[in-house]
């Protein structure tokens, strides 16, 4: 079952601690830093296998200016962001529990909140993923474009923990058709 709802968040932090435990232990380790500003007022997708929560990813939306202030540490990306109309979408956070990887479930979220996105008149969908990766594949396979003369930056998820970024991440986006929805 695929679902968005409000839900107790400390299912979601239990799913990501275990999707990143194995690739980045400090990030399980800090999952409280997750909690960011965002986290309450976030649309939260989640997937479900026999009860069991297997998949969690978010949703926000933003407008230029919030926008430009999450994406302060890549200039490229707030060049770009100011230039799209209000709403837009911004997806992130997408964990998959070990034992569900390779059947589908980051798939079926990504176009869950895509076709969220639609719905609720969005003008784009930004998000950043770590550049070479898996994620960034699988995205553009959805339509998601590296965002036009933006260059990789250094990601500081923690920096109060480790001061050197642990990934170099590309920002990404999708412009929606809005004749599509209406």
């Amino acid at each position: 079952a695929l679902t968005y709802d409000e839900l107790d968040l400390d299912q979601v932090h239990a799913v990501r601690r275990l999707a990143w435990l194995d690739k980045y232990p400090v990030f399980a380790e800090h999952i409280a830093v997750w909690e960011d500003a965002f986290e309450r007022r976030a649309t939260h997708f989640i997937m479900t296998d026999l009860e069991q929560l297997v998949g969690v990813a978010r949703f926000n939306y933003a407008d230029a200016p919030s926008l430009r202030s999450q994406f302060k540490h890549a200039p490229d990306m707030v060049r770009f962001v100011g230039s799209l109309r209000s709403p837009v979408g911004v997806i992130s956070r997408l964990s998959v529990h070990p034992n569900a990887r390779g059947r589908g479930v980051a798939k079926q979220l990504d176009e869950a909140r895509i076709a969220f996105a639609n719905a609720q008149n969005c003008s784009a969908i930004v998000c950043e993923v770590k550049t070479g990766a898996h994620r960034e594949a699988a995205l553009a396979r959805l339509g998601f474009t590296p965002v036009e003369n933006a260059k990789p930056y250094p990601a500081y998820p923690f920096p109060h923990v480790d001061k050197a970024p642990i990934r170099l991440c590309q920002p990404l986006f999708m412009q929606l058709d809005q004749t599509a929805s209406k």
